[in-house]
């Protein structure tokens, strides 16, 4: 199997690999601030077993922070790659009291 390409869906707000019919995901909110709170992370049945959620999540962690942004992991199996893999810690907001705006979702323009 090809590696997947990950796709930025903002307008869904939400990280995917399309492979075949299937779509992984992971959801997100933004605060005012910028700050990306990842909410949920989905891999279909059909995809579990093979490594998908893992390289979903090291590709949307990479992606984040290109771009210099920091992270709430909300999502239990984010939370736990994060704390296997420390290397990554230091995207992680520093305190949720310190990121008092709530997400949102964005207003469309239309």
């Amino acid at each position: 199997m090809e590696a997947p390409v990950l796709l930025h869906n903002t307008e869904e707000q939400r990280y995917e690999y399309r492979i075949g019919p299937h779509i992984a995901q992971i959801e997100y909110l933004t605060a005012e601030d910028g700050t990306i709170y990842l909410t949920h992370t989905r891999v279909p049945e059909a995809l579990g077993g093979q490594g998908i959620g893992t390289s979903l999540i090291r590709d949307v962690l990479q992606d984040i922070d290109r771009q210099h942004l920091r992270i709430v992991p909300v999502c239990p199996f984010i939370s736990s790659y994060i704390r296997k893999h420390p290397e990554w810690e230091p995207l992680v907001a520093t305190s949720r009291a310190q990121n008092q705006e709530e997400p949102h979702q964005p207003v469309s323009d239309s």
